[in-house]
């Protein structure tokens, strides 16, 4: 295990170097002409600052000073104003761990994508995601395929943005529209409150400084099916600033039916359809203490117990729940951050079920678009073998 961490740190630093003096910067930084540390925290992706939710309630439009062509004063003009230049960018992580319970050591590219994305016009734009599958035992195929693909439509009255997003996604229903990816979605997807083959639908926002609220209507899988039945997804939130505290407060509320999908993510039988009975409440706040920035997420979820539930496996016939804290600290800001990440779930599927997860880290930016992050993880309530873990995570962004 330390040789092959030495190797994987020998490897990280040979790709910084190349990297740094590429002076890397991904596609929407770009199109804005501002690092990414503007639209994200001090303390690194996923979180996003006030200006970055304003970036993406925008649908991806807002542009600084790259050109773009079109735009003009003709109709056709109008209809298209995209940037000069194509704003791409590969996003790449590699984890090493010594596993935990009667998991092996493993090495995996767990995260590798093609991004794709910002504006078409003044009210539309787009988010395009090319995702790596590196396949498993079951499947050991390898290919690439889409993540993600979303199209907002967008039309701003005073302070407020209203949008229209048809979507598809890998991950989870509200990804499409959510503004606190970093702890609103934790809680659903601890408690399985997701689908592994992802999800499609079509949203509507609103979206205030100070507030956002959100509907979609979405179907199980994210491959073209007929017959579908179209699940409901509520959003709320409060975002008040507070001095220097960048604050959130609200919940998610998840409920209908939706259809089963076979493992190509198509649906299997327009008559069976699962339930999609959850919800969860959430804070987030940015701040600093002294000098140093400090990001806190907490979201507790729930999901209700039925024999027919999307979310669960439902053996020990009771509701899911799961609660999650998650603290980044800036020890140096934008170079040096201690993590600590909680979670309390109790229903992942098994009679053995209530599981306690605490995992220490400390990122380290090489710079701002490559980041290194040993971490060790201390788990309790599994039945068998090592309940510790330990590993280094390196990605890198351009």
């Amino acid at each position: 295990m330390k040789g092959s961490l030495k190797y994987l740190a020998a490897g990280a630093i040979l790709v910084t170097a190349l990297l740094d003096n590429a002076n890397a910067i991904p596609a929407f930084a770009r199109q804005m002409g501002v690092s990414c540390s503007a639209c994200h925290s001090a303390n690194g992706y996923p979180t996003l600052t006030r200006f970055g939710r304003d970036f993406k309630a925008s649908g991806y439009t807002m542009v600084g000073s790259e050109k773009t062509i079109g735009g003009g004063q003709n109709l056709s003009d109008k209809l298209i104003s995209i940037p000069s230049a194509l704003n791409m960018s590969v996003v790449g992580g590699t984890t090493i761990d010594s596993g935990a319970g009667t998991t092996a050591t493993t090495v995996a590219t767990n995260n590798f994508g093609m991004f794709l994305g910002g504006r078409i016009s003044e009210n539309v734009g787009t988010f395009i995601e090319i995702g790596y599958n590196g396949g498993d035992a079951a499947n050991p195929n390898q290919n690439f395929a889409l993540a993600n693909f979303v199209v907002p439509i967008t039309f701003k009255v005073g302070k407020n943005t209203y949008g229209i997003e048809p979507y598809t996604t890998d991950g989870h229903t509200a990804t499409a529209s959510e503004f606190y990816d970093n702890g609103a979605i934790t809680a659903l997807s601890e408690i399985g409150a997701r689908d592994k083959y992802g999800a499609k639908g079509l949203s509507f926002y609103v979206y205030n400084p100070n507030y956002f609220i959100n509907y979609t209507a979405w179907s199980n899988g994210n491959a073209g099916n007929s017959g579908v039945k179209l699940a409901n997804y509520f959003r709320v939130a409060y975002t008040p600033q507070v001095g220097i505290w960048d604050l959130e407060v609200g919940g998610q509320y998840m409920s209908g039916d939706t259809n089963a999908v076979n493992a190509n993510g198509y649906v299997a039988n327009t008559s069976t359809k699962m339930k999609t009975d959850a919800y969860v409440i959430d804070f987030q706040a940015l701040g600093k203490v002294g000098k140093m920035p400090l990001d806190l997420s907490v979201s507790y979820g729930l999901a209700k117990y039925n024999p027919t539930s999307l979310f669960t496996t439902n053996t020990d016939k009771k509701d899911g729940r799961s609660f999650v804290v998650d603290t980044k600290l800036g020890v140096i800001p934008r170079t040096l951050v201690a993590t600590i990440r909680y979670t309390n779930n109790d229903h992942v599927g098994t009679s053995n079920d209530k599981v306690n997860t605490t995992k220490f880290g400390t990122r380290y930016f090489v710079t701002e678009n490559v980041r290194l992050e040993p971490y060790y993880t201390m788990i309790s309530g599994i039945a068998a073998g090592s309940n510790n873990a330990y590993g280094l995570n390196f990605e890198v962004a351009f």
